[in-house]
């Protein structure tokens, strides 16, 4: 839970439904944008199997990082629809270098989720745990802060750039931003070592006779899920 005792007065935080609804719209319009070229370059995509995400991911890093930046006035299109703006803590809009980072850090633990690995590799190398940090550590981190973190509704990509969604309605607001509870770090940094401990956990439901008993397609496809 939130320690804060207060609200800080004229700084409008966007809530997490808004931002949730900003964050809809904008995948929605992705997803449409997906189908379209889907349709048109359907033969290359199939050929690239699983790994057609990381276009996806390209397309979402340049129209995240564009439209969040001072570039795109801090606003996607399901933001700006919204009245919310991402910004710093000095109420400027980012550079287009801090945006990209920003969306890289939200994007790239769901796009390498369910990427093509070996799982015996995943496993049992430095790989496996730098996966499980990035995207269960990342993933959970970025779910537990969006959720819990109400004084200053920062998730994992904001801390990393130092920005925060704002209500926006063109006003002036010298206010500073509130500070976040420094126990949501503590939480984010528990759930990490969690996901740090996945590969080892799959590695030893490996080696058991529970698992040598299930056919082989299968057991592929659930060490590939749980490393």
């Amino acid at each position: 839970m939130d320690a804060s005792h207060g609200e800080v007065p004229d700084r409008k935080i966007a809530g997490f439904w808004r931002r949730l609804g900003a964050l809809a719209i904008d995948l929605i319009l992705l997803g449409i944008a997906g189908l379209i070229l889907g349709a048109l370059f359907f033969d290359p995509l199939a050929r690239m199997g699983a790994y057609a995400r990381l276009i996806g991911f390209a397309i979402a890093l340049a129209y995240f990082g564009l439209c969040n930046s001072r570039i795109g006035g801090g606003q996607t299109l399901g933001k700006r629809w919204l009245g919310v703006r991402v910004v710093d803590a000095h109420d400027q809009l980012l550079s287009l270098p801090r945006s990209l980072l920003r969306y890289a850090v939200l994007g790239i633990p769901f796009f390498a989720n369910g990427l093509p690995l070996d799982p015996t590799l995943a496993m049992s190398t430095p790989l496996g745990y730098l996966l499980a940090l990035v995207v269960f550590g990342g993933m959970f981190a970025i779910v537990y802060l969006y959720i819990f973190n109400r004084r200053t509704r920062q998730s994992l990509h904001d801390l990393v750039v130092g920005s925060y969604v704002e209500r926006f309605d063109g006003a002036a607001r010298p206010v500073p931003f509130p500070v976040m509870w420094r126990g949501h770090l503590a939480v984010a940094a528990l759930l990490a070592a969690l996901a740090l401990s996945a590969p080892v956990i799959a590695s030893r439901f490996a080696q058991t006779q529970t698992f040598a008993g299930i056919p082989r397609g299968v057991r592929l496809v659930v060490a590939s899920e749980i490393s």
